[in-house]
């Protein structure tokens, strides 16, 4: 697990990341208290979320807790993997093996991975920058979220939220990681309207946890999604 001091560097490489591949990312922190500092500190990584999805929940009040979020500029190409290694590179995330699931090994001269190494710990999140979170879904919990879209992924979305709230409340740590890859799901399987809703509740449960101690809270992304139809 990594390190206070590590996470520390980390956090000023944090962002959310903007509407498409290419566009300026956006980070979101609510302030700590002056009078009481915050004692504990949640980070949280929702994959896939745009900035511009961001702004539209914020014009409808929600994440009203927040500083403003700022911009940052995502890497390329900006696939999770990618992203996500190099966002987390100072917490000691590795280089990513490759950008799919299946992809070529130069050092093996082969193919490697496939859709199944989704479903297999092992290969999907042990020695990836997956490890370094202290929330983030099975593999098989993840690969269930496409059993039947977008209805499955949904209900994985909110799971994650479950989970990740049982996890914190009995964690003592001082920095505490989570994970929720299944906004990126529902934004392919079910568009931007369901990734809104889930945001919304996620809005909710994190108001719950401010106002539950004094905790600091930073939410960002790897990258965003378009929702423009295929032309």
């Amino acid at each position: 697990m990594r390190s206070a001091s590590s996470l520390n560097v980390l956090l000023l490489v944090l962002g959310l990341l903007g509407n498409n591949s290419n566009a300026p990312s956006v980070r979101a922190e609510v302030p700590a208290r002056e009078v009481e500092p915050a004692t504990r500190h949640l980070i949280i990584c929702v994959d896939g979320v745009g900035f511009s999805t961001l702004e539209k929940l914020r014009a409808e009040g929600k994440f009203g807790d927040f500083r403003q979020p700022s911009r940052m500029i995502a890497p390329f190409p900006t696939l999770t993997n990618v992203s996500m290694s190099e966002i987390l590179e100072p917490a000691g995330a590795s280089d990513a093996a490759g950008y799919e699931d299946s992809f070529y090994d130069a050092e093996g001269n082969r193919l490697r991975g496939g859709l199944l190494d989704r479903f297999n710990n092992g290969k999907f999140i042990k020695g990836t920058f997956r490890e370094l979170f202290d929330y983030h879904p099975s593999a098989i919990k993840s690969g269930l979220g496409y059993a039947l879209p977008p209805v499955s992924t949904y209900v994985e979305a909110l799971t994650d939220l479950v989970r990740l709230k049982q996890k914190f409340n009995s964690s003592r740590e001082p920095v505490f990681f989570a994970y929720i890859g299944s906004t990126d799901s529902l934004a392919h399987l079910g568009g931007e309207r369901m990734v809104r809703s889930f945001l919304s509740l996620l809005d909710e449960s994190l108001k719950e946890i401010i106002r539950g101690g004094r905790v600091e809270v930073t939410v960002f992304s790897d990258h965003g999604n378009h929702y423009r139809k295929y032309k």
